[in-house]
């Protein structure tokens, strides 16, 4: 999952978050995922050589994860030479209030990475544009306005206002049907599920 199947990450992080609860239940899931694998074990990861537009990040979150405790889950991915190579899935442990807050969230712990990948790449001329689906979030990161809704967030989380501003990244709309990242925050379907796996260049070789 760390270095080969982001596929499974999603799936993963569940099963970890029960390790200390385990049944037969879980042991049974673990096993269908192990199944997955071996079904899978012909495809990999491509990276095609074309530099495109640089490092792209897309970027979601599932603010119903947890609704006992408003936790969500987030999850995203860097791409570069139009493969993925750096991506997350984890159940974050700050409260949301809402979608668009648990969305902007899930984009600041993105652009700490992207930040980070961009410091290792130095003065290489790449563009770092970065994805997500929900217009609210958008609006924040590109207008640092403190409103009654969201003067609440921890101040560490605005950091992005200033990565926007510097020009360290841009903040792009990308469709909820259209976002790989939707596969790093919850159980997809068959259909949606091979999208997004072939989307983030996990294909059979």
């Amino acid at each position: 999952m760390l270095g080969t199947h982001p596929d499974i990450a999603y799936a993963v992080m569940q099963m970890v978050q029960q390790s200390t609860n385990l049944t037969q239940e879980h042991l049974d899931k673990a096993l269908h995922i192990c199944q997955y694998l071996i079904t899978t074990c012909g495809y990999s990861l491509m990276y095609n050589g074309m530099t495109g537009s640089g490092i792209t990040a897309c970027t979601d979150s599932d603010w119903g994860a947890d609704p006992e405790t408003c936790h969500f889950q987030m999850g995203f991915y860097l791409k570069l030479v139009n493969g993925i190579f750096l991506w997350n899935s984890h159940l974050q442990k700050a409260t949301a209030l809402s979608s668009t807050e648990a969305e902007y969230m899930a984009l600041s712990n993105c652009v700490c990475q992207v930040i980070w990948i961009k410091q290792m790449f130095g003065k290489l001329q790449v563009g770092y544009p970065i994805c997500g689906y929900n217009q609210g979030f958008i609006f924040m990161a590109n207008n640092p306005i403190t409103e009654r809704r969201t003067k609440h967030i921890p101040i560490c989380y605005h950091f992005v206002h200033d990565a926007v501003t510097d020009q360290h990244i841009e903040i792009f709309y990308i469709g909820g049907t259209d976002n790989p990242a939707d596969m790093f925050t919850k159980n997809l379907g068959y259909i949606k599920f091979e999208q997004c796996r072939s989307q983030i260049s996990l294909v059979f070789n």
